[in-house]
């Protein structure tokens, strides 16, 4: 177990009006059979999570003070960060993953929880296969439900997929819902193109070297871009159903929905634009339906 002086795994836990569930989060990061270096970037909260996280006992020593977005702690398990506006969560952990340590970063929402044994598990799959570019666990509700985290890079037929229903009336078709993987039942470990960033551990030096996230997808879409950067140099994400990690899911998009929604559109247009065919008419066509489903979506009450 390497010490803590030096730590093998650096959790990024970037943090926006999720006090309670940042907390709990921290507290399960504390309980890790291996050390991990906690960097927590508080992005302008309004809720007291930036004071909660300062009150925070890990490993008996209280977390010092914080005051500002410099590096408050650099001997302390846990490293706070304030910004006091919320940059977007791609500035936010690009920022945060330029301070860690850890030759590993696990990217974690604040409403995910790890099981005691999960950050050393994941962290051994990724040194044992130099070949992947990422490893990411089994999310289950806090029901136990299933979460569908795999994903395929997606393209303008999955677009025009989920715009006419298609994805819906055939759930379980890799075609007519081949972006969300209609065709595996998450049960089996297997390599896939893109996971949820709500948990997932890579290699600092493929982040940095890749550029992080790229900051014209603030908050949604910046994983799916990343993602799609790795598999461009061959290297796949290992979904290793073993590792069970509790994720409540959108706790702080939940507070702003309908912006939410919005934005969720507005970058799923910007990657298959920037990412897609040049000439891609099929596109432009679903510019209209897209457009009128964010507000339809915005306004729809959640099931």
């Amino acid at each position: 177990m390497p010490p803590l002086g030096k730590p093998r795994v650096s959790a990024v836990v970037v943090n926006y009006n999720t006090r309670d569930d940042l907390v709990r989060c921290l507290d399960h990061l504390a309980r890790q059979d291996e050390p991990v270096e906690v960097i927590v970037f508080d992005n302008g909260s309004r809720d007291g999570s930036a004071e909660a996280a300062r009150r925070v006992r890990r490993g008996g020593a209280l977390s010092p003070p914080a005051a500002t977005a410099e590096d408050l702690s650099c001997g302390s398990p846990l490293r706070l960060f304030i910004s006091p506006a919320n940059q977007g969560y791609a500035a936010a952990s690009n920022q945060a993953v330029r301070k860690a340590r850890g030759r590993f970063i696990l990217l974690l929402n604040p409403d995910a929880f790890l099981p005691t044994d999960g950050a050393r598990r994941l962290a051994d799959l990724l040194e044992e296969d130099p070949a992947l570019g990422g490893v990411a666990p089994k999310l289950v509700g806090g029901d136990g439900e299933l979460q569908r985290t795999c994903r395929r890079l997606p393209k303008t037929w999955d677009l025009f997929c989920e715009l006419t229903g298609l994805s819906r009336v055939f759930p379980k078709s890799g075609f007519f819902n081949r972006w969300k993987m209609g065709d595996f039942d998450h049960k089996q470990t297997r390599r896939v193109e893109q996971v949820y960033a709500s948990c997932w551990m890579l290699r600092r030096e493929d982040f940095a070297r890749l550029g992080g996230f790229d900051t014209r997808y603030p908050i949604f879409f910046n994983d799916v871009d990343l993602a799609r950067r790795l598999v461009r140099e061959g290297c796949l994400t290992l979904y290793y159903p073993q590792v069970r990690v509790v994720h409540c899911g959108g706790a702080s998009v939940k507070k702003v929905r309908a912006r939410s929604v919005l934005w969720s559109h507005r970058a799923f247009w910007r990657y298959l634009r920037v990412n897609g065919p040049r000439f891609n008419p099929l596109l432009w066509m679903l510019a209209l339906p897209l457009a009128v489903a964010a507000p339809l979506r915005a306004l729809w009450p959640e099931t």
